[in-house]
């Protein structure tokens, strides 16, 4: 098996399946690996490796596939938007004293009127 590994001055970026930049380097491939003495090694070649480097086996990691779930739910960048925007004009308006928290919606009022949102034909 014949690898070389590239010694980069810049890395590439990619995003994974929830939108999360995963930098293309050895740090973040699944082949990475520490030693007896902590030092980062490529299982694949056994050489040491830093921080920039990378090779064209690279795989992402199973964790930073994972970035950005959480049990059951996948939290996107796009709702958590969505939400904050929404939680702020409710926030304005408690303190104008224009609602009461009864009338502030709900987690699961968010997701529907969300999804709503996303699946609406313009």
């Amino acid at each position: 098996m014949d690898i070389t590994i590239k010694r980069n001055k810049k890395v590439n970026s990619l995003r994974n399946a929830q939108g999360f930049k995963v930098k293309r380097c050895c740090l973040s491939c699944t082949h990475k690996f520490y030693d007896s003495r902590g030092q980062r090694r490529c299982d694949l070649c056994l050489l040491h490796v830093g921080t920039k480097d990378g090779c064209d086996r690279w795989e992402m990691h199973a964790v930073l596939k994972q970035a950005g779930l959480r049990p059951g739910k996948v939290k996107r960048k796009d709702y958590l938007r969505f939400v904050q925007k929404i939680r702020s004009e409710e926030k304005v308006l408690l303190e104008q004293s224009q609602i009461t928290l009864k009338e502030c919606k709900t987690a699961e009022q968010l997701r529907t009127e969300f999804g709503k949102n996303i699946y609406a034909i313009n």
